[in-house]
């Protein structure tokens, strides 16, 4: 390991003002990773080979650090030459709140039930009379009320009121001499009040709901809106025309918005009647008209590809994984190709015309870990922009601010960066969640709501928007289903693509990219990368071949799942149905024996990914392990015990003269494992394949009639028609696969000439005979004969051993 320089109290260090920073300064060359808002590095406090300490940024901005080895935080301290002071911000940077506004929420007489505080910088806080003089900071169990709730009840019965989103708008309207009320809490929280305080204030009512100019206003507007419909004679919604986004009534009001001008609107305004395709009609409020097209005037045209057979233009693509797994540096590899034209990594040799990129990032710095790993992965960084944010109006100061771009709220801004990339194809949203505002991840038709605009927004300027994601804590379960929150992540995405470390890589550096979902073409194929150094930060390295894995296997190898399959129930059930499905009754059966539940034993069915299916046969449940499959004669693959000469899991079956011998394997060639002579054959030459007929070239057998090469000779002994076998050494002298004549020897894996024998009499081969021929065999195959025999016997498909002097005909 290379030396590292102490960093203790003698080190003339210029610590930075910033906790995080001025740890990774002290530590200097020790630091191994890092990124906006945490690190690793070498604990200077012991000797430290594996980058065991963890630095992060606390949410106060405090410097917080962890040795994974144990080091005291003391220890660690002095070896840095710090004090437990210089983990936290300055006190200057973190001016106290003050009180700007109270807001009183009383009940029907006047008393007061609990107070808004509003705090600058802007913050709101609520808090109750605790009934000693002081107060109660949680007001869990309150009953909420509008806001202004005497002055409402107190109206006169044909007064109007009107709903706005906050209470600095309440007190701005009623300087114009209109009633006005609101939620505690503001957008979405109008729900939360007492539904029988609310009939009681509203019933028989006129209802003016003002939305603030964005669309969670709008939303919550709406909400209101449906509340009061049956309880209000008359709900209507007012857009306030001129208001910026994030705008309200109180913006509005101080623009010059009069009484007059405000009572002109909610005449104009429709009457709200809770209808869904009311609420979205266009400005013009006459009748719904549905748009489609007949699909014989729809020209076809073939999908367009940023990179063929993963990433589409005017598409949106789902990158999803684990974190810390290279998600963001593969998507700024990508970024770096589609800037400059060059060829993907999967063997696509010519070069394509360079294109635009739009960045959108929340967890990289762009200084210290964006530029440099595009500049390591060759982009062309002129055609490279990024979006940092947007500018808005403060709706309650009207001044400018810089806020966090937002899907719902934004997308004007994301089409001008679009636009201001020039010939863009890519857009990379990283990760996707970030942006989403207000959404519930978890909640599919909030999803569903949020990305649907963005993805008509790539096909509107067909750019192919690829955005990153992370998986949840789930350890079962298909692949599809592990992208963090609502399946509507993957259900919206055209395509989907899971970044995983190789389970088969033991130093744990290999990585693949599999598909989750394709829906615009045939699989592809998977890629395999890993990470190389490039001078201070690093970049993908690329394998050229396609990986057939699936995610599914891949993700049940890496998790819990694998941990599962060495449990004692999972252990038992694969020796279980190591030689093939069994009834799963039985197996429940056994394993109660074995002193293993059946909740147990399933728990390991699913930890193998054992395959219940119903028998082809007796038509009950049948478990076998992942991989098997049936012969022809057993499409469902269920019920057939393992071959011994052949290894293979398939129907055994065989018939002679004298009837069927369940029992041989029929994928290939079911008589041979009666056949002697070809036993000695393949005891002799190895697995080698045959060709079966009869040798044009072969004399005939005393006493029978010319060989042909379409018609067998019949046996000497027991006239059964004879067969020759041709191996890569040449054709091998008639025999009989039924009597064995001529009696195979040592030799008779040879060409050897027939031996004239006078004819006899049929002769049967005994059980007997035929089980140690099959013995032999299956011994040589190093297979466990004695469990087919007793499996065989029990089923009754086996013949049994034959009594002294007892003969049975197969």
């Amino acid at each position: 390991m290379r030396k590292i320089p102490p960093t203790g109290s003698g080190c003339k260090r210029n610590l930075t003002a910033d906790p995080f920073d001025r740890v990774l300064e002290a530590l200097g060359p020790r630091v191994v990773s890092r990124n906006s808002s945490s690190a690793a590095a070498h604990c200077p406090a012991h000797n430290d080979r594996r980058a065991s300490l963890s630095v992060s940024r606390g949410d106060d901005g405090r410097g917080l650090l962890h040795c994974h080895r144990g080091c005291a935080l003391a220890d660690i301290l002095a070896a840095l030459g710090l004090e437990l002071s210089d983990l936290f911000p300055p006190k200057e940077t973190s001016p106290k709140p003050a009180v700007v506004a109270k807001y009183d929420y009383q009940d029907e007489s006047g008393e007061l039930l609990y107070q808004v505080l509003r705090y600058h910088p802007k913050d709101f806080r609520q808090r109750r009379p605790d009934g000693n003089g002081g107060w109660d900071w949680s007001v869990k169990g309150v009953r909420r009320v509008p806001y202004r709730l005497p002055q409402l009840l107190s109206l006169p019965p044909l007064k109007g009121i009107v709903v706005v989103e906050g209470e600095k708008d309440v007190e701005a309207l009623e300087a114009l001499g209109v009633a006005a009320t609101t939620s505690p809490g503001g957008a979405e929280k109008w729900c939360k009040l007492d539904p029988s305080t609310v009939r009681a204030t509203f019933t028989g009512r006129r209802v003016l709901i003002i939305p603030d100019a964005d669309e969670a206003g709008r939303k919550h507007a709406r909400q209101v809106a449906e509340n009061l419909v049956g309880i209000a004679c008359d709900v209507r919604v007012v857009e306030l025309p001129g208001l910026a986004e994030c705008g309200d009534a109180s913006d509005w009001i101080s623009a010059g918005g009069t009484r007059a001008q405000l009572a002109e609107l909610a005449q104009a305004a429709p009457a709200f009647t809770g209808e869904p395709e009311r609420a979205e009609e266009a400005e013009d409020e006459g009748p719904a008209f549905a748009i489609g097209r007949r699909m014989s005037d729809v020209q076809p045209k073939e999908v367009s590809w940023l990179w063929p057979g993963r990433i589409a233009r005017g598409k949106v693509t789902l990158l999803a994984g684990d974190p810390g797994l290279g998600k963001s540096l593969l998507s700024l590899d990508i970024a770096a190709r589609t800037s400059t034209g060059a060829p993907w990594p999967d063997g696509e040799p010519e070069r394509r015309e360079p294109a635009g990129v739009v960045l959108v990032s929340a967890e990289d710095d762009p200084a210290d870990t964006i530029r440099p790993r595009l500049d390591a992965a060759g982009a062309d960084v002129s055609r490279i922009v990024t979006l940092e944010g947007v500018r808005e109006r403060d709706r309650d100061t009207g001044e400018e601010r810089r806020a966090w771009w937002s899907i719902t709220r934004h997308l004007a801004a994301l089409r001008e960066q679009v636009k201001a990339a020039g010939n863009c194809g890519l857009v990379l949203v990283d990760p996707v969640a970030a942006f989403l505002g207000g959404v519930d991840s978890h909640v599919n038709a909030e999803v569903r709501g949020a990305l649907g605009p963005l993805g008509e927004l790539a096909a509107e300027l067909q750019v192919a928007i690829v955005g990153v994601h992370h998986l949840n804590k789930s350890s079962s379960g298909s692949a599809l289903h592990r992208a963090s929150g609502s399946l509507a992540f993957t259900a919206l995405a055209r395509a989907a693509w899971l970044v995983a470390r190789d389970p088969e890589d033991s130093a744990g550096r290999r990585r693949l990219l599999l598909s989750l979902k394709n829906n615009l073409c045939e699989d592809v194929g998977g890629l395999a990368f890993g990470l190389e150094a490039a001078g201070a930060t690093v970049r993908i390295a690329w394998e050229r071949d396609p990986i057939w894995t699936s995610a599914d296997d891949v993700l049940a190898a890496g998790s819990g799942r694998g941990r599962g399959a060495d449990s004692a129930a999972a252990a038992w059930l694969r020796d279980e149905l190591a030689d093939g499905p069994r009834a799963a009754k039985d197996l429940v059966r056994d394993a109660r024996e074995a002193g293993i539940s059946e909740k147990q034993l399933r728990q390991g069915r699913e930890d193998l990914g054992v395959r219940p299916a119903k028998s082809g046969f007796g038509g009950g449940w049948i478990w076998s392990l992942p991989g098997f499959s049936g012969g022809e004669d057993d499409p469902a693959g269920e019920g057939a015990p393992r071959c011994p000469r052949k290894k293979t899991r398939a129907p055994w079956a065989s018939s002679t003269n004298s009837g069927s011998f369940p029992g041989f394997c029929a994928i290939e060639d079911a008589e041979d494992a009666l056949d002697p002579f070809l036993g000695h054959l393949r005891a002799s030459s190895g697995d080698v394949r045959v060709e079966r007929g009869t040798d044009p070239g072969a004399d005939p057998p005393s006493g029978g009639p010319a060989s042909g090469p379409s018609q067998a000779d019949p046996c000497p002994r027991c006239g059964k028609g004879l067969q020759s076998i041709r191996t890569p050494s040449g054709w091998h002298p008639p025999y009989c696969p039924r009597c064995g004549w001529p009696d195979p020897g040592p030799d008779a894996g040879a060409p050897q000439e027939p031996r004239q024998e006078a004819a006899e009499s049929p002769k049967p081969l005994e059980a007997g005979d035929a089980y140690e021929r099959l013995r032999a065999i299956a011994e040589d195959a190093s297979e466990d004969v004695e469990r087919f025999r007793a499996e065989g016997q029990a089923a009754g498909w086996w013949p049994t051993d034959p009594e002294p002097g007892e003969e049975a005909r197969l």
